[in-house]
């Protein structure tokens, strides 16, 4: 028994016969083993879309970015600035060079660059690119022969990339205006593409924005996501309320799911790491606690590379 289900059969019915059955007379025992592959499992079951309107939500999330990005000395609801990058993983000497408008309005979950260990003249697409910390290290990585390519949909944190990214002299890093789940980007172009606190804590449709990461990428290439997760879904009633996707965790889903999204986005996922303390020192700590949120990073690539 234990060979079948190694080879991947469950036993339905073992027939043994040791006695003759016409005489009663004992016989050398015989045994019959009936087994059969248990069929495929479906794909796991996503949750329940939420209720409520993208365009809203979108609205909101700007709203509360905004603020992060023009009063970011002021104590945003998410965490922000040089001190939480350092403690999401970031060289601190490193943060300390980036252009003051990148570094003080930074909420991103992990340091993305790091694991994304880029090469120069690779390309690169940043969704949802905030104030532009990720996209200076990444431009700097890849050098003038790469491409770092920012979208963003807040004004006021679109300003603050393009501003580092003069201030540093990075021509060759630009930030488009845009949404994750339309990237105003060419086709098969992009060797890395990353979300950084985004796809999960704001994005509704996070599988139309995951394929069109897929789309952007070359095959084989490389997708990173450091997003926060949770066991269970917030409430249907709080997942219908725009504002609570802007300036709570109800947008968040299970890692399992996330993970299952990327697959039928068309992603291999390759590895995953959790992130501990990531809204550390916010007033999302103690929300994040009773909802066992945390961080994770997912790796994966494109199917149809090498």
């Amino acid at each position: 028994m234990q060979e079948l289900e190694a080879g991947g059969l469950t036993g339905v019915t073992v027939l043994r016969r040791g006695r003759n059955a016409r005489t009663g007379a004992r016989e050398a025992q015989v045994t019959i083993l009936v087994a059969r592959r248990p069929p495929v499992s479906a794909r796991p079951t996503l949750s329940p879309p939420a209720m409520v309107s993208e365009e809203l939500v979108r609205r909101a999330v700007q709203r509360e970015m905004a603020k992060v990005a023009l009063f970011p000395g002021r104590g945003p609801g998410w965490p922000a600035g040089g001190p939480h990058a350092v403690a999401a993983g970031y060289d601190a000497d490193e943060v300390d060079r980036i252009p003051a408008a990148a570094r003080e309005s930074f909420c991103g979950v992990a340091n993305v660059v790091a694991r994304a260990a880029l090469q120069r003249g690779e390309t690169v697409v940043d969704v949802g690119c905030g104030s532009g910390l990720d996209l200076v290290l990444a431009a700097s990585r890849v050098g003038e022969q790469g491409r770092v390519w920012g979208v963003e949909m807040t004004e006021e944190m679109l300003k603050r990339a393009s501003s580092a990214l003069r201030h540093a002299g990075l021509t060759w890093a630009r930030v488009h205006k845009g949404v994750a789940e339309e990237l105003p980007l060419p086709a098969g172009e992009a060797d890395v593409a990353w979300s950084n606190g985004v796809l999960g804590a704001h994005v509704v449709d996070k599988l139309r924005a995951l394929r069109e990461m897929a789309r952007v990428l070359k095959p084989g290439g490389r997708l990173l996501l450091a997003e926060l997760v949770r066991p269970t879904v917030a409430e249907q009633a709080r997942r219908a309320v725009p504002g609570h996707w802007a300036s709570d965790v109800v947008g968040a889903i299970p890692l399992s799911e996330l993970v299952e999204l990327c697959r039928r986005a068309g992603f291999a996922v390759v590895r995953q790491h959790d992130v501990t303390n990531v809204l550390a020192g916010s007033r999302l700590e103690d929300k994040a606690r009773a909802a066992s949120l945390h961080g994770v990073i997912i790796e994966a690539r494109r199917e149809g590379g090498p």
